[in-house]
């Protein structure tokens, strides 16, 4: 059994309202609402550099996380995109990111240390793409990412405590950025839209 955390799938947004009907407590720079393409319903989430939607909740020990993801044309190089982190509100670092690189999908957790996970896989451009997030805060944690339905990354049997608040940050549509932080372009397109946030109940 589960209970719904948040969910947003910019429904709610008469086609403007990048909040999604007060849904999303932050925005910055000017991510916008678009009718195509989209996932299923009517609308979904587009941003250029820099753009963000943010959504912060409570300390939960089990989180679920969807989104759905396209891209209209691939990353090249050293290239990547963030389609979302997972933030600690309270001590304002990461928790997670799940980074989309040319030729893999990577979980870079930074609790209880900075590590890289990775999934070789090839992606295709104009292509929904379903990732799902489990974060379980535990002695015995573990952190554990689906590709549209099949677990390629499970990292489990570590000590995850340090967290008193958790966020969810959907955030830099349309960047690109190598391994230097300095360092961004833009050559391609990147929409989301996100599903929903679920807590183990």
């Amino acid at each position: 059994f589960f209970t719904t955390i948040f969910e947003s799938g910019w429904e709610d947004s008469s086609g403007t309202d990048v909040t999604d009907g007060g849904k999303w407590d932050q925005t910055s720079g000017s991510p916008t609402v678009v009718t195509s393409p989209v996932k299923d319903g009517n609308y979904a989430m587009q941003g250029s550099l820099g753009d963000q939607v943010r959504k912060s909740f409570g300390a939960y020990d089990l989180v679920h996380v969807r989104v759905y993801f396209l891209m209209t044309s691939l990353p090249t190089g050293t290239d990547c995109v963030d389609p979302f982190w997972l933030w600690n509100n309270t001590r304002s670092n990461y928790i997670c990111i799940i980074r989309v690189m040319p030729d893999r999908l990577r979980l870079r957790r930074f609790y209880p240390s900075a590590t890289n996970i990775d999934y070789l896989t090839t992606w295709q451009a104009n292509t929904w793409y379903c990732i799902e997030l489990k974060f379980y805060r535990n002695t015995n944690g573990e952190y554990r990412v689906w590709l549209d339905g099949t677990e390629v990354i499970t990292d489990t049997g570590i000590i995850l405590l340090a967290y008193n608040d958790q966020g969810f940050i959907i955030t830099e549509t349309d960047r690109t950025r190598p391994y230097d932080p300095g360092f961004n372009v833009e050559p391609f397109k990147f929409l989301l839209k996100f599903c929903h946030d679920l807590q183990g109940a």
